[in-house]
């Protein structure tokens, strides 16, 4: 039983997939098209410590930041 006054989020714990196509010079100048993936799942134990400490949308905030920077860093 919720209070009416309690908001409920639901947050999604299921495996998801990030796509992320970059251009890319290679040594020799040329540029190239790359497709990076990223499986992830939110830890259903620390979803709420990240909904605290992050907030909703955690997605957005977390995982696309340090996915562009990782894939930026890789190539």
């Amino acid at each position: 039983l919720i209070a009416p006054w309690r908001k409920v989020t639901v947050l999604n714990v299921q495996t998801t997939r990030n796509d992320e196509p970059a251009t890319v010079p290679t040594k020799g100048g040329l540029s190239v098209q790359v497709k990076a993936v990223l499986l992830y799942h939110l830890d259903p134990a620390a979803a709420p410590r990240v909904l605290r400490d992050v907030g909703d949308g955690y997605e957005h905030k977390l995982v696309d930041a340090y996915f562009r920077n990782a894939v930026r860093d890789a190539t």
